[in-house]
């Protein structure tokens, strides 16, 4: 394994790779006085380009490196840092222009950095030195560099004492979660279902200030939260999971007997007069108006599935809907497909003769009107054409 190189040794490399940085720009614009082919200059550019790529990703790299608890950094290095990282942004600037002046001359593409290249030293400038953001992405927007990092909130830094914190108080507030949920036979209490929300919330949050990165949200325009408070909130308003969820509540029967309603729809829209029947439960109403039902119903007493079956002889509709008993919910909705055929018969001199538009659940139903349809119309002597659509 090899051994961690040290800040003299970080900082030894940074130097080696911005004096071949430097030579290669001087050897350059020498080059460019003897009058040069344009594939000279091409390959002398990208030579300057990975030159200046490994300079530039050295020291962001230090930035990253250095102030996240893997090194001992004290108040002049973070000093010597910031000088450091406003000079660099000027070499970035200065970089680019060069290869944009000398690529517009000689009529080539310049080398295009990646969006984010710039990223880890402008959100380190935005944090230690705001006040030269302004003045650098004016001049990173000249040459089209994105300065999307310098409007970005601070990075989310985790040292290694916060790593061990956000994990000890993770598992903490785990272990409350596994006593609430183990504890008392039955249904959850009240207070047990009200804490067990924000406690589930608390662990994630706890875990979540242990991993670097950053995230932001924003919830219904009156909370923005950022790192683990946001996590905190995604969890918390989003109850992934519910204390229901590990305890059975078979042994109340007044919890187990609920009401179970739904709505069917025939193509998108409440239909009424739908007989609706649980099959295993042997129940049986109808649709109203609205196309809604209602049962008493037991969730206690459903095995795998639930079975409903949907009748109406009006539009063919007799089916057997199948509904998992964990995506069972107190409120359901039913979809009936919609099939329709508009037929027509034409005499021999164009003139239309009949229209008939017919729609069913069945699609079998309505390839079978629409061949009678077309068969009738054979023994007239008419023309015959039928659409099929919704």
């Amino acid at each position: 394994m090899s051994k961690k190189k040290s800040i003299t040794d970080f900082e030894d490399a940074i130097d080696l790779a911005k004096d071949n940085f430097a030579k290669q720009s001087r050897h350059l614009l020498n080059t460019i006085k003897t009058n040069p082919s344009i594939d000279d200059v091409r390959n002398e550019v990208n030579e300057l380009n990975g030159k200046a790529t490994r300079f530039f990703h050295l020291f962001q790299r230090s930035l990253n490196e250095y102030f996240t608890g893997t090194y001992e950094v004290d108040q002049n290095i973070l000093n010597s840092k910031i000088d450091d990282s406003i000079n660099v942004s000027y070499s970035i600037v200065n970089y680019h222009r060069l290869v944009h002046s000398i690529s517009e001359k000689y009529l080539f593409e310049p080398p295009i950095p990646a969006e984010m290249a710039y990223s880890s030293i402008q959100r380190f400038i935005k944090t230690h030195a705001p006040d030269e953001v302004s003045a650098l992405k004016e001049k990173f927007s000249q040459y089209n560099l994105s300065i999307e990092s310098f409007n970005s909130k601070k990075p989310h830094v985790v040292n290694k004492k916060q790593i061990l914190y956000g994990i000890i108080v993770g598992t903490l507030f785990l272990v409350v979660l596994l006593v609430i949920a183990l504890t008392g036979d039955g249904c959850p209490t009240e207070f047990q279902s009200r804490i067990f929300t924000p406690i589930l919330a608390l662990a994630g949050a706890g875990f979540a200030s242990a991993l670097p990165g950053f995230i932001e949200i924003r919830y219904r325009n009156w909370i923005t939260a950022t790192g683990s408070l946001a996590v905190f909130c995604v969890i918390f308003f989003s109850k992934p999971a519910d204390l229901s969820d590990f305890k059975d509540c078979d042994g109340n029967a007044d919890n187990r007997q609920k009401n179970l309603s739904g709505i069917v729809y025939y193509d998108n829209t409440p239909i009424e007069s739908i007989e609706v029947k649980l099959l295993d439960q042997n129940q049986t109403t109808n649709t109203n108006q609205f196309g809604k039902f209602s049962f008493p119903f037991n969730f206690g007493a459903v095995d795998s599935s639930l079975k409903i079956q949907l009748k109406n002889p009006n539009i063919q509709l007799d089916t057997v809907i199948r509904i998992d008993k964990v995506a069972l919910k107190p409120s359901i909705e039913l979809h009936v497909e919609k099939y329709c055929v508009v037929c027509t018969h034409k005499n021999s001199d164009g003139k239309l003769t009949n229209r008939r538009k017919k729609c069913s659940s069945s699609e079998s139903y309505i390839s079978k009107y629409a061949k009678g349809f077309t068969d009738s119309g054979n023994e007239q002597n008419l023309t015959t054409n039928c659409t099929y659509g919704k």
